[in-house]
């Protein structure tokens, strides 16, 4: 009964960035790179992780799939989500985690325009010619971009369907605007490619939309969102249960208010560090291209397909067994649940890009040395969401026992008789007397004893026996 009346104490806000050098997880190419950032400009270690990856997930994209140990064949699809105060370079941080995409995504966008071009010219050509000398119809080209900022929902399945069919990046530095939209049920066609995109799943939709089809196979999807940290609580802590911000693993959470700037200003020029980690994204920029073109826009695809030595199947496989399904136990919250049930996916997606980061395609076997560090880190970021949950639970549970204390302290004034009455000194006979909810002198001891955890109660020693005083601000 007591436990029905307080059952929260206070916490005290810390950061949650555990002391684990979690860098050791990645290939050391990446490693120094991530690093250099932080000792030089200051940088988000796990923003700069989280966003790391999902760039190379989404450069990657369908070119590259690995066979799971029960012979599915997954795409790399990771959703990040970064929470921080304001003015702790979240932006910072990703733009470094990106800076080589974005220069490749930019170079692709200017070859697509001149394909383009080059394209409208010989189709006003080809309509120029009478019907029957008019010869093969040109080929419009792929874009081949996978980088997108704060996008249109048109352009999203533009990005998917048609311009980009190895996949697609986003990149959302307020994530807020989507989130209303997917958690508020806005726009259900966007909630559900999202859903389903993080598992490769399908979307189908009709549209009128020139060469857009109503079905999307095997959708390829990678975001990197961040949000402040009271922004983000308004969303967590009212989840809808349809398993959206579930699916954002890679999720990274600072409390920190203040990162010092550091000087780097000459840092880059030349940097053998920033040159080896470029050159690793741009062979895997180079991947070969799976898009082969045919009339009516009908494509073949192939990839290369990385396989789980006997090792590394057996670790997921016990990952999945065991870890996964005991975590599930402890937790009955649905949202950890959900969390809980795509990590699979997660710890699969990450081994793909820590292979490829390391050996590109050359070598097609994924070993077991590579699924522990991606075992690794998905334990890492489901860590900091645990703990982001339970602070986040623990805070409502506080404000809503706090507005119960004070409903409770108005009846037992009702009630009392003139034996309570708030900011008058009492203990816990006249507890018992008063309140009718209180019937023993040892469930008022543990009640009152919780109200002074909780700072809610003032206790005092008068003539050598526990005395109180209810201090509760705004108590009438």
């Amino acid at each position: 009964m007591i436990n029905n009346i307080l059952t929260s104490k206070p916490i005290k806000e810390k950061n949650i960035e555990n002391n684990l050098d979690i860098l050791s997880c990645v290939p050391k190419e990446m490693r120094d790179y991530i690093k250099h950032g932080c000792d030089n400009k200051g940088l988000n270690k796990s923003i700069c992780l989280a966003s790391t990856l999902c760039g190379i997930a989404g450069l990657v994209g369908k070119r590259v799939s690995i066979i799971s140990p029960n012979g599915y064949k997954i795409f790399p699809s990771l959703y990040s989500m970064n929470i921080a105060p304001s003015g702790s370079n979240k932006s910072s941080s990703i733009n470094y985690a990106l800076d080589k995409i974005e220069d490749i995504n930019q170079d692709r966008i200017d070859n697509y325009i001149l394909k383009l071009n080059k394209y409208n010219l010989k189709m006003k050509e080809y309509a120029s010619q009478p019907k029957g000398q008019q010869g093969s119809l040109p080929i419009k080209p792929m874009g081949n971009y996978p980088l997108m900022g704060n996008y249109t929902w048109q352009a999203l399945v533009s990005g998917l369907s048609y311009k980009n069919k190895h996949g697609v990046l986003i990149r959302n530095d307020e994530i807020e605007s989507l989130l209303d939209r997917v958690t508020g049920g806005k726009n259900q066609d966007e909630k559900s490619l999202l859903l389903s995109a993080l598992t490769n799943g399908s979307f189908s939709k009709e549209t009128k939309m020139e060469e857009i089809p109503e079905n999307i196979n095997k959708l390829c999807l990678s975001i990197i969102g961040s949000i402040q940290d009271d922004v983000a609580d308004k969303y967590y802590s009212k989840d809808d249960g349809s398993g959206v911000l579930a699916r954002f693993q890679l999720f990274t959470y600072s409390v920190s208010k203040f990162i010092p700037m550091k000087s780097g200003i000459d840092s880059d020029n030349n940097n053998p560090i920033l040159n080896t980690h470029n050159r690793k994204i741009i062979q895997i920029s180079n991947i070969k291209d799976i898009y082969t073109p045919n009339i009516g826009a009908i494509n073949s695809i192939s990839d290369t397909e990385i396989r789980l030595n006997n090792e590394a199947s057996n670790m997921i496989l016990d990952f999945f067994n065991n870890y996964i399904r005991n975590e599930e136990l402890l937790h009955n919250k649905s949202i950890i649940q959900e969390y809980i049930r795509k990590m699979i996916y997660t710890v699969q997606s990450i081994t793909l890009c820590l292979h490829i980061y390391e050996h590109g395609t050359s070598n097609v076997i994924a070993n077991e040395k590579t699924v522990k560090s991606a075992i690794c880190l998905t334990k890492y970021f489901y860590n900091m969401f645990i703990k982001f949950i339970e602070q986040d639970l623990n805070k409502i549970s506080i404000d809503d026992e706090i507005k119960r204390i004070r409903k409770y302290y108005k009846s037992m004034k009702l009630n009392c008789d003139g034996y309570f009455t708030l900011g008058v000194y009492f203990n816990k006979r006249s507890l018992v007397r008063g309140a009718s909810s209180i019937n023993t002198s040892n469930e008022a001891e543990e009640l009152l004893d919780l109200l002074v955890d909780n700072s809610l109660l003032d206790k005092l020693l008068i003539k050598g026996k526990p005395t109180y005083k209810p201090f509760i601000s705004g108590v009438k």
